[in-house]
């Protein structure tokens, strides 16, 4: 047991001196990890680096990541969200939370392993806050709001990530050793994804 409370002691004095680093920085450093982390193919590397950073910098974060936003995964939108959340700013916590569904969907889709929407909704269940979930549910026309605002911006600034380390991770959830669809028809599945998503707000205006 001594040597369990020594590795764990040591785990978060490391956690903390790494919290130190990063917060050391200045926050136009983003500029540069971001630069550097996609180059190495290191994308979580961005998404903990703007986790450890205070509360107050969250829009000039969101300012320096979103014109590399096609190359991040959606943990960072889902980290934005969260942020947004806890200064009270709902609709835009909402806003990123959905990107952050959209773009964990377009990844599903190119993983080829996740047929079932049951469990993609499981694994959404553990990134959007369940105040946002509520909010959905009782707010058709702020969900329909936010899916435009989320294509506009998928317009804008397209996926461009390489989605096979979070494939790994979806097909390890469910034990599927399905394979990543072939860099070809990653432009048919995006322009798919678009087109049911414009479908559903199409039908959701007609009712």
């Amino acid at each position: 047991m001594f040597i369990v409370y020594i590795i764990a002691g040591c785990q978060a004095s490391w956690t903390l001196f790494k919290s130190a680093l990063i917060n050391l920085q200045d926050v136009t450093a983003l500029h540069s990890i971001i630069e550097k982390n996609i180059r190495k193919d290191r994308i979580k590397s961005i998404t903990e680096w703007v986790h450890r950073r205070p509360l107050s910098e969250t829009e000039t974060l969101i300012d320096i990541a979103t014109p590399k936003s096609g190359y991040l995964e959606s943990s960072i939108f889902f980290e934005f969200s969260n942020r947004l959340l806890r200064q009270g700013k709902t609709r835009d916590a909402l806003f990123w939370a959905q990107l952050g569904r959209y773009r964990m969907r377009y990844d599903a889709l190119r993983c080829g392993s996740l047929n079932s929407p049951e469990f993609f909704d499981k694994i959404l269940s553990h990134f959007v806050h369940y105040k946002l979930i509520a909010l959905m549910k009782l707010n058709p026309e702020i969900v329909k709001e936010s899916v435009r605002q989320v294509l506009d911006f998928d317009a804008k600034y397209p996926a461009r990530n390489n989605p096979t380390s979070i494939c790994n991770v979806f097909n390890k959830l469910k034990r599927n050793g399905a394979p990543l669809a072939s860099k070809d028809q990653w432009e048919r599945i995006h322009r798919n994804l678009r087109m049911v998503t414009e479908s559903f707000l199409e039908n959701s205006d007609e009712k």
